[in-house]
């Protein structure tokens, strides 16, 4: 039986004034499914969408920098005749977009046998009205690596201290600023905390999460105060200020009070932080947990973070206001891996690697309909990594140290900002003149660790590389094709073209309806 290809896009919106609902629209006459659908029973299909435009899945906008990207497409709605009038002045919202059969005569395949190709969100609408010719909604969307442009902390300090009471510091110091946050081991990494009540002497290492391991330092040096207690909120409001050379913790809200004898002015602190729950310190943990603050219902994080190996401590201060992209990016370059949703919304991590293992598929000349170089800059190696890591937040002068501090490995160590470990390759140097020089920032803690990942990228892109963008019928098949894990072959004989490659990409309906294009490094 002739079967025809489908695609429907189910957008959730809200019409002005309305309650929320689902918009499901087809790009070809559908029936509604069975009732006995157990997925979509008695569902219908409006014969609205007119295009579905390249939907991109990348994991990289460059891959020497382990650069994230974020994908989407654009979904085309006809509006002519005023088929979407009562959209007027909608709130869009999710968006899923599916890939299947149905009959010659429109019944459509069970539902389950449909493939997702996208979720998403809507992130921005463009109306093309026209009184002679066809009126369009254009729907811009983006996978859930879209909403990560939003601050990890929204918090500021309201300024509003009253004499003793308080912690959120007055109008003449804190107001407006962002309420600091520790992740994972930060104990090289000399913080400076805010001062949230000066009459009271008391600092905030950690917002609304525990913190422990701390030491307190007063010019760069160990300031040899005395933990003299952990204390409850309410017991900490009420606490008289401690003994001298003492002080005392509310783990609860990440707050410290010192006692007399500790000259605060100078005072910086290194400390192991934890936000959400117990204390964690890896690249996979951290991000599961950052993906968990911003609102990632559990089903929506991967199998993939428990199965990563990358067990090396990091750890990250944020004081200002940080992107959830920005930090998780750096977390995922620390492990040298990557972080993306798959076609189903569901987040996956995984590490960097060279193609590996049996192909999925071999594509050679009577597959590929078309095949051009990715990016040029792959076939030049890099001949020095430098990952920078144990990153010092308060950078200090001579001046700044205590006397004791001076003239000693610990005053060189702050006063650079980052540590660093190489890797080099002098004769890949001398063989490619514009070789490259990569560095790469990390919340990487040990010396050992970040030299493992120099090393290791080192062998990775101290050789020349190829990428292609190959252009293939789709298939329901190649649609199971993961960027960053799934390899394959290519054996294009006509350019004498060969290996084995990874997939790192792909656009779906590119360059036309029936055809993906994937980007393909090896």
């Amino acid at each position: 039986m002739t079967r025809l290809r489908a695609i429907v896009a189910e957008i959730a919106v809200t019409p002005a004034g309305g309650s929320p609902e689902v918009l499901r629209v087809s790009d070809s006459p559908i029936r509604p499914w069975s009732p006995a659908d157990p997925a979509r029973p008695n569902a219908s299909a409006r014969e609205l969408l007119v295009e579905v435009g390249e939907i991109s899945t990348e994991l990289y906008a460059d891959l020497s920098r382990l650069a994230s990207t974020v994908g989407g497409g654009e979904i085309v709605l006809s509006a002519t005749g005023g088929a979407l009038a009562a959209y007027a002045g909608a709130t869009w919202g999710d968006v899923a977009i599916y890939w299947g059969d149905t009959a010659i005569d429109g019944t459509p395949a069970p539902w389950a046998t449909w493939s997702r190709l996208m979720s998403g969100r809507v992130e921005a609408v463009r109306q093309d009205l026209s009184v002679t010719g066809p009126s369009r909604l254009r729907l811009l969307c983006y996978d859930p690596r879209g909403t990560l442009d939003e601050a990890v902390q929204g918090r500021t300090y309201l300024g509003t201290n009253s004499g003793a009471a308080g912690y959120e510091g007055t109008s003449d110091d804190l107001i407006g600023k962002a309420v600091p946050i520790a992740l994972g081991d930060l104990t090289r990494a000399n913080i400076s905390p805010p001062c949230v009540n000066t009459a009271r002497q008391v600092y905030q290492l950690n917002d609304g999460g525990d913190y422990s391991d701390e030491i307190l330092r007063v010019g760069g040096g160990d300031a040899g105060a005395t933990m003299a207690g952990d204390l409850s909120s309410a017991d900490f409001d009420a606490s008289m200020a401690p003994a001298s050379g003492a002080y005392v913790r509310d783990r609860a809200r990440g707050l410290v009070m010192l006692g007399g004898g500790i000259i605060s002015a100078a005072l910086s602190a290194t400390l192991k932080g934890a936000v959400g729950g117990a204390y964690v310190a890896t690249a996979p943990g951290l991000i599961k947990r950052l993906l968990e603050r911003r609102g990632t219902p559990a089903g929506q994080i991967g199998g993939t973070f428990g199965a990563v190996s990358a067990p090396a401590p990091v750890g990250l201060w944020i004081e200002g206001a940080t992107s959830y992209r920005s930090v998780i990016e750096t977390l995922a370059a620390s492990m040298g891996g990557w972080v993306a949703p798959d076609s189903v919304g569901v987040w996956q991590i995984g590490l960097l690697a060279a193609p590996a293992g049996a192909p999925a598929e071999t594509l050679d000349s009577y597959s590929i309909r078309d095949l051009a170089v990715d990016d040029a800059d792959d076939a030049i190696p890099a001949w020095r990594v430098t990952v920078r890591h144990a990153r010092n937040y308060t950078v200090m002068r001579r001046s700044d140290l205590a006397g004791a501090v001076r003239e000693t490995d610990r005053a060189a160590e702050l006063a650079r900002e980052w540590r660093e470990a190489v890797w080099s390759a002098p004769a890949v140097k001398a063989a490619y003149p514009a070789a490259r020089d990569l560095v790469l920032d990390t919340a990487l803690v040990a010396q050992a660790d970040a030299q493992a990942l120099a090393d290791r990228l080192g062998g990775l892109l101290g050789q020349p590389r190829r990428s292609w963008r190959v252009t293939v019928e789709l298939t329901a098949a190649r649609l199971a094709y993961q960027p960053g894990i799934t390899c394959l072959a290519l054996d294009y004989r006509p350019l004498a073209i060969g290996g084995l490659y990874r997939v790192m990409g792909r656009k779906l309906f590119s360059p036309s309806r029936h055809l993906m294009t994937l980007r393909l490094w090896g």
